[in-house]
Formats: C-alpha cells, structure tokens, sequence
C-alpha cells in the first residue's frame, strides 16, 4: 500500500497521473474460483472497490470508477500461474483535478483514510476471491452499477454497437442491427454516451 505511485502503469501499459491524496494497493492470491471464471476478477475488484465507498461511485466495463463523468480511480489485475494480482488505485482528495478526472472526496483524510480504504478493498477482494462458490459478488450487482450498459462502444476498425450486457464470463455484450458479439477487455477502444459526437 502506497500513497503515491511512480513507477506503475494502467490497463494496456497506459500510464496515469495521481491525486495530492490518493491509495494505491495491490494484493496477491490463489483463487479458488474456477479457472474459467478468472475473467470475472476484474469485474469483483471494481464492484468491491465502489461498494467499499459509497453509492456515488458506478463502473465503467472493464476497469474504471467514476463519480458523475469524472474517473476516480481504476482496478487492474493480471494473472501469472496459478497467482493473481490485483491493485486499485484511486484519487481521494483533489482539489483542482484536470478535466475528466477527480478526488472521492471533498477534503483531506490523511492516513486514517488511506488505511481504512485500503483494507475495507483488499480484505473484500479476498473474502471473494478465495470462496469457490464467488461468494460476496454477484454479476446482477456488477451490471447495476455500470454505466458501460446501454452506451455505444467503439473497437477494431472503427466498429460501433451498443453494450447491452456483460457475460458470466466478464465479456462485454454488444449488439448491433440485431447482431451480437463478445467484446474482451483488450479490444474496446473508446466508450462514449448515446447519441453523442466522438
């Protein structure tokens, strides 16, 4: 657990600036989940994330917490063996956050916060993710709290379609003229509103 990170990288290698108060933390298992519902990790990491907060904070498909349009933190976790690990990393206190970003909250906590966020998440991640039966995640709840749903998603060669739902597998469901497919996290370039210009 940190307070600041210099030295880390984003989903794809995507490198990210940091809050004047901010956590970042990381934390290393074994899963007991089934190997086939790996890609659901992700998913648990920001759903516990946001419910660790508050009822202000929803999920962008695959990665991304947000309050409003403003992203305030993200979860990344990458598998090695039979090892995964997973960090968070968010913006607590940022009094004046360039565009489209921002700080949780409206003062500084100090490291009291840090802790308490810090371990409220990793504690919650592992409660989850070494029951075998997924306990403490549902995918309904997941789906409540994303804003990924029901907005047009662009990927490959300038392709389109809207997201309608986000599998068992921690696909994203996308249809267009009544055709659906599966969207995987590394393929998803740009998520935008509905009815909006790029």
């Amino acid at each position: 657990m940190a307070d600041r990170q210099e030295q880390g990288r984003g989903r794809q290698g995507r490198s990210w600036i940091t809050a004047p108060e901010a956590v970042a933390v990381s934390v290393a298992c074994e899963p007991r989940w089934p190997k086939k519902r790996w890609g659901l990790l992700p998913l648990m990491a920001g759903w516990q994330a946001a419910s660790a907060l508050d009822d202000r904070v929803m999920l962008k498909w695959p990665n991304d917490l947000l309050v409003g349009d403003d992203k305030v933190g993200g979860v990344l976790v990458e598998a090695r063996g039979t090892v995964v690990v997973a960090g968070l990393g968010l913006n607590l206190w940022w009094p004046n956050a360039p565009s489209g970003m921002a700080g949780l909250d409206e003062e500084p906590g100090g490291w009291s916060r840090r802790d308490a966020v810090a371990h409220a998440w990793a504690g919650a991640f592992l409660d989850s993710a070494l029951d075998p039966n997924l306990a403490g995640f549902s995918l309904d709840d997941y789906r409540r709290r994303c804003v990924t749903l029901g907005q047009m998603v662009s990927w490959g060669e300038g392709r389109t379609a809207m997201a309608v739902d986000v599998d068992p597998e921690g696909a994203l469901g996308v249809e267009d003229a009544g055709e659906r497919r599966r969207l995987l996290t590394g393929e998803v370039f740009h998520i935008r509103s509905t009815g909006t210009e790029d």
